[in-house]
């Protein structure tokens, strides 16, 4: 078996050197040609593979600053709504502490006037 193989491929070799010059020179150019051609769309293929792969990545990318947007907008929206909530609260424990001092200064200013009264 191996000598069979053996022959068959010193037969090839010899078929390949006993071709004309020329006939040899012509299919190399056509082979050439073909394998260039190949070789550009497979270059071709590759670049629009890699700016697909680009845009997908631009447009996940995007997707996610979208969405940190919302989650940011929903956020502030909720904040502000609280701050709103906590000013007016502020306000009515403002207005509460001012009234509680006006009632306290009333009440010392009739203390002392009380006290002013007793005899000594």
């Amino acid at each position: 078996m191996r000598c069979a193989g053996l022959i068959l491929g010193v037969c090839a070799i010899a078929t390949q050197l006993a071709m004309p010059p020329a006939r040899a020179q012509s299919a190399k150019p056509v082979e050439s040609d073909a394998t260039k051609a190949n070789q550009s769309r497979l270059v071709q293929q590759q670049r629009v593979t890699a700016t697909y792969r680009e845009m997908q990545q631009a447009a996940f990318e995007a997707k996610l600053a979208e969405q940190d947007v919302l989650n940011t907008q929903d956020a502030y929206n909720a904040t502000r709504a609280r701050a709103e909530s906590l000013k007016t609260d502020l306000d009515k424990f403002i207005k509460a502490r001012d009234a509680a001092k006006e009632k306290e200064s009333a009440a010392r200013k009739r203390y002392d006037e009380a006290l002013n009264a007793v005899p000594r």
